[in-house]
């Protein structure tokens, strides 16, 4: 890899750019062509709050546990145990979505699980995560931006998200162990 070079590792779905506050799309429409043009397959969208929680799904069911147990995607959703922990955390982020009046592509986790196992974890199974990556390279993760954003919703409603925690404190003592700052 040469400076300025980006190694794109998977590519689960396109890239989404839109507006939460109802803005034109056709204003970001050249930088989204651009970005596609780059060999990163980029669309618009006028859902993008749905597009920001389907990703929010599915990075805060993967990444953690991803990064606590050192193994790639793949890995996560072919053992019974680690499917449980992603199905409890799939069913804590719906009733905070619900509860804070968010919503996504799905109805419910039960139907977003569905979609997840066998749609899109097979086009990534290879994939090791960005944050079991940073741990490994004693940074800093974004587990704050994301199970610790769920956390907080969930307190802001009085909510208990008991398998979010848990991922969450484990990311963190991994930080610490490993020095990160």
């Amino acid at each position: 890899k040469k400076p300025n070079e980006v190694v794109i590792t998977v590519h689960a779905d396109d890239i989404r750019i839109g507006s939460i506050f109802g803005a034109d799309l056709s204003k970001v429409k050249d930088l989204c062509n651009f970005i596609s043009r780059g060999g990163i397959p980029c669309a618009l969208s006028p859902h993008i709050e749905k597009d920001l929680w389907a990703k929010m799904l599915y990075n805060c069911l993967l990444n953690p546990l991803s990064a606590i147990l050192n193994v790639p995607y793949g890995k996560l959703a072919e053992d019974k145990h680690s499917c449980e922990i992603m199905n409890r955390i799939a069913e804590e982020i719906f009733l905070v979505m619900k509860k804070a009046g968010y919503s996504t592509y799905w109805d419910s986790a039960e139907e977003y699980l569905d979609v997840f196992y066998k749609k899109l974890i097979p086009p990534t199974s290879a994939h090791r995560s960005s944050t079991l990556q940073d741990i490994e390279k004693g940074k800093r993760t974004e587990i704050d931006s994301l199970t610790g954003q769920v956390i907080k919703i969930a307190q802001s409603f009085g909510l208990d998200v008991p398998y979010n925690r848990a991922v969450f404190n484990m990311v963190k003592f991994l930080e610490k162990q490993r020095g990160a700052s």
